[in-house]
């Protein structure tokens, strides 16, 4: 038997490409896939699980010049939080020390995997985060312009 989240991951693709939303109305509690509607349980596991394919969690370490000050961050929209550092558009840590590059990302596939894995890299040593940005990118290139693209 499959689920109604197995059911909408594996038609996902099909139901972007032919314009069909899931919404739900707080009024009425009520979830809406195509031209069916999902109530109670089958309509709250369809919210959840389409905000689990909307939301997948990005975990990425930013740079200022090589070698230089490093920001690690999670975001669910990693091309649209990066443009956000460059153009500094929150004060704090980024703005403060310019750390606009992005030197490394991970697709984590959900938010709550994200937020684990930046604690955990977070919590590691500055070599372990240096040896990251060599991995995916030995020239310390800004993968901006290759996530925008």
């Amino acid at each position: 038997m499959v689920s109604g989240c197995q059911y909408l991951f594996s038609h996902f693709f099909h139901v972007f490409s032919t314009g069909i939303v899931i919404a739900r109305s707080a009024a009425t509690k009520q979830s809406r896939f195509g031209g069916g509607s999902l109530r109670g349980a089958a309509g709250d596991e369809a919210i959840q699980c389409y905000n689990q394919i909307m939301k997948t969690g990005h975990v990425y370490i930013l740079f200022n010049k090589r070698n230089g000050t490093l920001y690690t961050g999670v975001t669910s929209d990693l091309v649209q939080r990066v443009y956000q550092h460059k153009e500094h558009q929150a004060d704090g840590f980024s703005k403060q020390y310019n750390t606009n590059k992005l030197g490394y990302y991970e697709d984590c596939g959900d938010i709550t995997t994200a937020i684990e894995r930046e604690k955990q890299i977070k919590g590691g040593s500055r070599k372990k985060k240096l040896a990251l940005i060599e991995s995916m990118n030995p020239d310390w290139r800004d993968l901006y312009d290759d996530i925008w693209n």
